[in-house]
């Protein structure tokens, strides 16, 4: 078995630090850099990720020059660098455009629109995730988030309806349902953070995504979480979770 084949079976044995070892070029830094992204590692992450970048542009290799800009702007999408998010997806939009990857310009405008309802530009989500003429499970579920929190309670409830009828092949569906009835939760109790039932549901989704779920899932959900224990004056655990996720603004 030659280096190539031999770095590719490491890739599949998820050995992609060994990949590059023994075979450092654009595609296996690409997936030592999305490897590191799914489990938080989000500075070894860019670094792999733009190394995957400039091989890339050296070997024209276009599809790995968009697919590390995508990973690269998520990475930092995820640590709320919305400038150095915007940077990295804004020449991934324009390799999309020229490779008329219509998935990628809808995979960008997702992800800034969750970033969006991360630092707390809801009308801003609000604007691009209504406008969707299709949706998934999962956007739908962003859209409920956004009208939750600009006060468009029945569309919000609308598109929870919506989203549980839908299966989606990028979240087990049990976990989904949850997620889902997070939102609702809240929409139909006011006082939400009173009931033990909801704090029970909360938690537990929490930590099904920390060990289901590449990391975003679970930054993305904690302010939630920390809302949760700040009502109920658990302020060790509090403490504890900004400890785990340094870079996250809430």
């Amino acid at each position: 078995m030659d280096k190539r084949q031999l770095a590719l079976q490491r890739i599949l044995q998820g050995q992609e630090t060994e990949a590059v070892r023994l075979m450092p070029c654009a595609y296996t830094y690409l997936m030592l850099g999305i490897s590191d992204y799914k489990v938080g590692n989000y500075s070894s992450s860019i670094d792999a990720l733009q190394t995957a970048y400039d091989l890339a542009s050296m070997e024209g290799r276009v599809r790995i020059m968009l697919n590390a800009k995508l990973f690269l702007g998520n990475a930092y999408g995820n640590q709320q660098y919305i400038p150095n998010m915007d940077r990295h997806y804004q020449i991934g939009r324009r390799l999309a455009e020229d490779l008329q990857d219509q998935r990628a310009l809808h995979y960008i405008g997702y992800n800034t629109a969750s970033s969006w309802i991360e630092i707390g530009r809801y009308e801003d989500a609000y604007t691009w995730f209504s406008k969707q003429e299709t949706h998934t499970l999962m956007s739908l579920h962003k859209l409920a988030i956004c009208c939750e929190k600009t006060g468009r309670f029945e569309e919000a409830l609308a598109a929870l309806d919506r989203a549980e009828t839908m299966n989606d092949e990028e979240i087990n569906m049990n976990l989904a349902l949850q997620l889902l009835r997070l939102v609702r939760y809240r929409l139909e109790h006011s006082d939400y953070l009173t009931h033990d039932e909801y704090g029970s549901l909360l938690l537990d989704c929490f930590t099904r995504m920390q060990k289901e779920l590449p990391s975003g899932y679970a930054i993305f959900h904690l302010p939630w979480v920390l809302e949760w224990y700040k009502a109920t004056r658990q302020y060790k655990k509090v403490c504890d979770l900004l400890e785990e996720f340094p870079k996250k603004i809430v």
